[in-house]
This record gives structure tokens, sequence and C-alpha cells, in this order.
């Protein structure tokens, strides 16, 4: 098996979003996840994100990429807190070997408490 059939396999056993936009704005992958709760289960990969955002949405992704862009220590931004899922929700650079920015993918990070036990797996 390719590492990227396991990094696609891994990321849609996420539980949280994950999205992931290329330079030229266009959605390359979702997890089930994100096609789940942002698209009603419809799939947007190979849709440009002109396509899925609000106006106002896309002029601050379009500065988010620009900051990217600036300097390879520019990385990671906060983009909002979910009150309803108790979330974070963040963009992050992809670059490649040389630094330069080859993709942006969006994610969540939970703010609750774990409930269970550390490796409770009985």
């Amino acid at each position: 098996m390719e590492i990227s059939e396991i990094i696609k396999f891994m990321c849609d056993s996420i539980h949280t979003p994950i999205a992931i936009c290329d330079i030229e704005y266009n959605i390359i992958y979702e997890n089930k996840a994100a096609v789940d709760r942002f698209n009603h289960g419809r799939e947007f990969v190979g849709k440009n994100i002109e396509s899925c955002f609000s106006v106002e949405t896309l002029s601050k992704i379009y500065a988010a990429f620009e900051w990217f862009k600036e300097e390879e220590k520019n990385n990671t931004i906060f983009v909002y807190h979910n009150d309803k899922d108790n979330t974070d929700v963040y963009i992050n650079s992809v670059r490649d070997d040389k630094k330069n920015l080859i993709a942006v993918y969006s994610y969540e990070i939970c703010r609750n408490l774990e409930a269970v036990k550390p490796f409770d797996i009985d």
C-alpha cells in the first residue's frame, strides 16, 4: 500500500473535519467528517473555493494564502472558535522540502477534556 493511500485512510478515520486546498484554490481533499459537517454529504473535491464560500470568507482565505507566501515561518492561522462543538478551527500551510507553499489545509482541535481513561481499551 502506498503512503498516500495510508494518509488518506488515516485522515478519513479522524472525526474532525480536514480539507486541503492547492495554491490555485482548488479543493483537492476532504475527509469524511468535512463532507458530512460542511457539505451535508456532498463532496467538493475538484471545485474551486470560489464556488463554495461567501465573498467575505473568500477575502479572508485569499489574505491567509498571501500571508503564508510572505515568509516560510508563516504557517498557522487561527480561524474561529466553534461554540457548538467547542472546537478551534485553524488553517495551516503545507510546504515542500524547499519551503515553498504547495497547499493549505484546515482542521479543528477540540477543547473538551477526554472522557475516557488513557489507553482504555477494555
